[in-house]
């Protein structure tokens, strides 16, 4: 998951859309913070990361999140429920602002 957010980082910069009145002219992208795992011979419980994005004002913040959304659940989710039958993904919205 944080491997997809990255591509779709790269696609806004590359692709955009773009708005050359901003600094930073397209939609970014990035994973911050990574909890996980207590050594490094054992595959963890559980794994927590926050990732953000800043969406232009023209693109809608909710197609980028159904976008991650999408890939979890038909591309991600069903690889690792195949491996274990318990696997889950959960993602919580913290705070969205224009």
């Amino acid at each position: 998951m944080i491997c997809y957010i990255r591509d779709v980082a790269d696609e806004f910069c590359a692709q955009g859309p773009f708005d050359e009145l901003y600094d930073v002219p397209f939609t970014t992208a990035q994973t911050s913070t990574i909890k996980g795992g207590n050594a490094i011979n054992t595959v963890p419980v559980e794994c927590n990361f926050q990732f953000e994005f800043r969406n232009l004002p023209t693109m809608d913040p909710e197609r980028v999140i159904g976008r991650i959304e999408a890939y979890v659940r038909d591309t991600l989710l069903p690889k690792m429920l195949k491996e274990h039958g318990n696997a889950a993904i959960e993602i919580t919205k913290l705070a969205c602002a224009p």
